[in-house]
């Protein structure tokens, strides 16, 4: 939980970076309606540019958590102020599962914690193959999951650029999703079970993108694989998402 200090901090860089997003980016958000203010919260999102963390985070109303390399912890003033505002560490190669700790205690102190199920951002902007930590946590915690879908990040500061450049950025919340606690007997959760759950998230973001974002047939497992188009929700991509 943040401190008053922490959360004032938070608060302000939120300012900023909404400025920024606004002016540089020309940030616009969608599904709002669809985030529930109380209670802990995952927020499962495509991820294809460092900008996505900050831009998914700020068009939710409570403080979020999201889980980044330990090496930004480890310099001096990124990591006291990643520390002040409740960001979680992970190191590269084998720290999944303590980060996935750290989110489920977050989860269980009432938190909302961003999650991108893919585990790294995507080289060509279009969805991979999403890893089955969220389910964990979304099985373990059963707390509501909210798929987000953004775009325009990929073109403004993808891999390998060193400067971002300016476009315009679209952010879409769809609806909450509750699945049933699937460890509440203390037994593990089949493999099968977590494939599924996962698939059903992955598929849950890429409705709320453009066709040329979602998975290529063969990139990602048969599951995962989103062959309807257009959406079936009517309100979950704006029309001129890019």
């Amino acid at each position: 939980m943040l401190t008053p200090f922490g959360l004032f901090v938070y608060r302000l860089a939120c300012g900023c970076i909404w400025l920024g997003a606004k002016l540089f980016w020309r940030v616009r958000y969608f599904g709002v309606e669809n985030i529930p203010r109380e209670g802990p919260l995952i927020l499962a999102s495509n991820h294809a540019s460092h900008l996505d963390p900050p831009i998914v985070g700020i068009g939710v109303p409570q403080p979020v958590s999201f889980i980044a390399k330990a090496e930004l912890f480890r310099m001096p003033i990124p990591g006291w102020f990643l520390r002040l505002v409740g960001q979680i560490g992970v190191e590269r190669g084998g720290g999944g599962r303590k980060a996935l700790i750290v989110a489920q205690k977050c989860l269980e102190e009432g938190g909302t914690v961003i999650i991108f199920p893919e585990g790294t951002r995507s080289a060509t902007g279009r969805v991979m193959r999403g890893r089955s930590g969220i389910s964990v946590l979304a099985l373990k915690t059963g707390c509501p999951v909210v798929p987000v879908g953004i775009t325009g990040t990929h073109k403004a500061f993808h891999r390998g650029m060193k400067v971002p450049r300016p476009g315009r950025v679209t952010v879409t919340y769809g609806k909450p999703r509750v699945f049933e606690k699937g460890d509440s007997n203390g037994e593990a959760i089949p493999r099968s079970r977590l494939d599924e759950i996962t698939a059903e998230i992955m598929l849950d973001i890429q409705r709320l993108l453009p066709e040329e974002m979602r998975a290529r047939k063969g990139e990602v497992p048969d599951a995962q694989f989103l062959d309807d188009f257009p959406s079936s929700d009517d309100d979950s991509q704006p029309d001129d998402a890019e």
